[in-house]
Formats: structure tokens, sequence, C-alpha cells
């Protein structure tokens, strides 16, 4: 059968798009090797990730006991809270240099969490909005490669220099990328459903580069304005403090309330598929995601692991957000959104738990056909001799691979084999040969 595509229209063009994220990721070599050292950066961070998602869950908690209870010691506690949750983008700079640098390498990480916050400066001055969470990670890389290349004393001149170029860049450039989303989402917000859906999408994406877009949406006019008491309130949270049934809410924050339930749907297929890592720290990392609500840690985590789960995420939030809107969900929150918040302040009793819920499953069984379809970084941290990386690369990549016996490879998708260039005979989802280097393999991979 000939499957005919419309390249003028819609379908066709995101078929063309689907092909070319295939073949960047899949079938070229540079979105191949990349996955293949995310692996690394991921398993120097992950220690960080979970400190960082649990800190940001005891701020979130003490901030939230504030606005409730007042008890004497919350304003303290409160206050302490929201400056320990700044100082986690400097935990992630500081521990990639640390884990992956030999050598003086507590000296290399607190480098680069200074250089961050020369960054941090810089950035906030100059855009008024906080960075995401990537930039760490890239300084933390910035100070891992300026070490290997031009050696420590010049990596460490070079790093400060390239935080504070990175930022006068961002900051040159970020009016315009700022005013081309609010365009773009004034363009769609014609309709209701397209305009929350769209933000759900760009804001998953988007918000580990930058809080600039979501605050435009939180506290200012592209979230909407209603007139009250006298006044123009602007804002979703804005207007969800003072009217919580609201457009605003059920377009712009409800359905920030059914993407966490998206987060134990993901996490739960990683805990299936064998990673190294415990298990007990993926629940205590993705617990930490949901109490906080800093949701953006989590699409960073996804990100290193696949990008194909980084899409499913972003999609599945994207139904999250219209599924909201067409329920006319009216549950916000005035922080960052964690599920704490979002149980004080349900005003649509128990249907977003319902929903919630068959996000959950959907989300499950969505990431797990990307991780068996298109696989994830789990081998991305092994090193190979020079001699057995072409091999590799004919087997499809070291993701590809997911065993190796006696007779053979099973692998996890057959078309990225290269039959031409191998001695052997692929049936279905095995390659049999007796290539003696297949067993010289066998012995590097876990």
């Amino acid at each position: 059968m000939v499957i005919h595509a419309d390249l003028n229209g819609y379908s066709g063009r995101l078929f063309l798009w689907a092909n070319c994220m295939k073949r960047l990721f899949l079938d070229h070599t540079v979105g191949m090797r990349f996955y293949e050292k995310s692996g690394r950066w991921l398993q120097a961070l992950w220690g960080a990730f979970c400190v960082v998602a649990v800190l940001l869950a005891l701020c979130q908690l003490l901030q939230i006991s504030e606005d409730l209870w007042n008890p004497p010691w919350s304003s303290i506690a409160a206050t302490f809270a929201r400056q320990a949750e700044k100082m986690a983008p400097y935990l992630i700079a500081f521990t990639l240099p640390y884990h992956l640098l030999p050598g003086s390498r507590t000296k290399c990480g607190v480098w680069s969490a200074l250089s961050y916050g020369l960054f941090t400066a810089l950035f906030t001055a100059v855009t008024n909005s906080d960075p995401g969470l990537l930039w760490p990670i890239l300084l933390g890389l910035g100070a891992v490669l300026s070490k290997n290349r031009v050696g420590e004393k010049q990596g460490m001149l070079l790093l400060p220099v390239l935080a504070l170029s990175l930022a006068g860049l961002l900051g040159a450039t970020h009016g315009y990328y700022e005013s081309a989303l609010l365009w773009l989402l004034r363009k769609l917000g014609n309709n209701n459903a397209v305009a929350g859906t769209m933000f759900g999408v760009l804001n998953t994406l988007l918000r580990p580069l930058s809080a600039a877009f979501e605050q435009s949406v939180y506290l200012h006019s592209a979230g909407g304005a209603v007139w009250l008491d006298g006044q123009i309130l602007t804002g979703a949270k804005t207007i969800f403090a003072a009217k919580p049934d609201r457009l605003a809410t059920a377009l712009f924050l409800s359905g920030k309330g059914l993407q966490l339930f998206l987060l134990p749907g993901f996490a739960c297929t990683l805990a299936d598929c064998g990673k190294a890592r415990s298990k007990a720290a993926l629940a205590l990392f993705t617990a930490g995601c949901v109490l906080s609500g800093h949701t953006e840690l989590f699409t960073l985590f996804l990100a290193l692991e696949s990008p194909f789960l980084l899409l499913a995420f972003a999609g599945l939030t994207g139904g999250c957000y219209l599924v909201s809107v067409l329920l006319n969900l009216h549950w916000g929150f005035l922080q960052n959104g964690g599920i704490v918040e979002f149980l004080l302040h349900n005003s649509s009793g128990a249907l977003p738990y319902l929903v919630g819920v068959t996000f959950c499953v959907l989300a499950y069984f969505v990431s797990r056909y990307a991780v068996v379809r298109y696989g994830i970084a789990e081998h991305s941290c092994v090193w190979l001799p020079e001699d057995l990386r072409p091999l590799v690369q004919e087997l499809g990549g070291l993701q590809n691979i997911l065993a190796i016996d006696d007779d053979g490879v099973q692998v996890r998708n057959s078309k990225r084999v290269n039959t031409l260039f191998l001695e052997g005979e692929l049936k279905e989802d095995r390659f049999i040969t007796d290539d003696p280097q297949i067993q010289t393999l066998k012995e590097y991979l876990p």
C-alpha cells in the first residue's frame, strides 16, 4: 500500500517534520552522538537533580504554609525558602564539572557556579526575568570543555567571559524572542482551545530557557485582563486570585494541574525499562517535581533521555491544556503550581482528579511505546575502543542494541541495521552472525 501525503496541507507538513526528526535523531550521526553522550551527563547530574527536586519541594511547602496558616515562624521560613530556591541552579552548575573532570574538580565546580552567578546577574538585569535550568547545565559543560581543550588556568579565565557573552547575546535577542511568542499566542487566541494548547506545548519546551514567556501569561496582559472593583487586573494568576471562575484559569492554569499527573506515568516507564539508577531515587525525584511544580526539571531530565520522550511529554501536556479548556476546569495556583496548591484551590470537584488519572495511564503507555520503539540513553556512558565503533554504528548505535548472546544481537529497530556492511542475517528483531567482534562488544556493554 502506498501512502500519499499532501505536502501543501497540515498533514503533509506534519509528515515532513516527523521525517526530519527521525533522520536527525535516529539516522544522523550528530544526533546519535549527542544522545550517546547525554547519558554520561545525566549520570553526573542525576544526584543533583534529585537533591534539587527535594529542595524545591520543601521550599514550595514552606511558602504555602506562610499563605495558609501564617504561624509565627512562617515568614522567616518562607524567606529562607525563597533564597534556597534560587540556589538550586548553582548546585547543577557545580555538579557537572565535579563529576566529569579529574584532578581539581572541586575548584572547577565552584568556578562554574560563580560563572553562572555572573550569567544570572546580567541576564536578569537585561531581561527582567529568571533564566531557566538549561543554562547552568550548559555552563557546567562549558567548564568541562574549556579545561579539557585549553587547560585549567586558561579555562577558568575563559568561562566567565563565555558566561557574560552568552547572557549579553540572550539579553539582546530576548525582546524579539518574547514578542514572537506573544504574537503567536495572540494569533491563535481567536480559538480558546488552540491558544491554551499552544501555551502548554510552548511553555513546556521553552521554560528551561527562560521564565519570560510564562511570566508574561501569568502576571501580565498576555494572560488576559478583567475589570473588577474599579481596576483592571492582568495576568492569569492575578485574575485567579480575585475571580477563580474566569476563562483565564481554564486556559493557562488548570492544564498544569493535569500535567503533574503525567510525571508518574513517565517515571513508571523509566522504572520498568531497567535503568541502572535506583527506582527509589527516581520516585523521590518525581515526587519532588510534582510537589514543587517545577516541571521544567522533569522536562530537562526527559530531554537528556530521549528526544521522543520529550516530544511525547510536550504533546500530552498540550492535551492536558486542551481538555482543561473543553471541560472548563477552574483550579489554579498562585506560586509555582505544585500539587498541594491544586488540592487547596480546586473548585471543580472530583473531575480534575479523574481526568488526571486518565492522563497518567495514557502517559505510561505513550512513553512506553516511545522507549520500546526508539530507545533511551541507557548505554550512553559506555566507552568503546576505536575498532568497535564502526560495528556499533552499523548496528544502529548503542541505543539500538538490546542484548548480545552467543549467536547474534537482539536489536530494538531492525530497520537501523545496515546489513550491506555486516556479515550475517537479519530475522525480525535479531541479527544472526558469528562475527567475533560481536562477542568482544558484549564485554563492554552492561
